[in-house]
């Protein structure tokens, strides 16, 4: 798993930025991301498996980001995550492994509950504009959304 959700939250934490409605929301989705990663570990681990962290490539651009760009390579690091839980999924039915795709199919609905929410935040992005429309939707729109009160197992 890919995780570049660190570089955005700290880049909007800055002084000179200071969006930390931004901050928090990208933090919070990299520390989930970090929870998922130990999680596949220690799944990996139970089966019998061995893990083999590799480095992990720093963004291509680290200054000058604006919200819209930080919510849409979110977007494409979450569209690349989706396909390859799918492709896993894929791989365990065709292998008759029902236990990995149990597991792997609660990672596929979250994945399609936080594209949604990032889609809508690029829309609202999008609509607001930057400058004085950011600061707004960084202090009225990231606190809470209706997203942290939907029933997740819904999906």
């Amino acid at each position: 798993l890919k995780v570049c959700g660190n570089a955005s939250a700290w880049y909007f934490n800055r002084d000179s930025v200071a969006l930390p409605g931004f901050h928090v929301f990208f933090k919070e989705r990299a520390d989930d991301q970090m929870n998922i990663t130990r999680k596949f570990m220690e799944y990996q681990n139970k089966r019998g498996g061995r893990v083999i962290l590799k480095d992990i490539p720093a963004p291509p651009k680290q200054e000058g980001w604006t919200p819209l760009e930080g919510m849409e390579a979110t977007i494409q690091v979450e569209t690349s995550q989706t396909k390859a839980i799918s492709d896993l999924i894929a791989l365990a039915d065709r292998v008759n492994d029902h236990d990995f795709s149990r597991f792997l199919s609660n990672f596929l609905n979250e994945q399609v509950i936080d594209l949604k929410e990032l889609a809508d935040h690029v829309t609202q992005l999008k609509r607001v504009g930057p400058g004085i429309g950011e600061y707004l939707y960084d202090r009225n729109s990231l606190n809470e959304s209706y997203f942290d009160k939907i029933d997740r197992n819904s999906y």
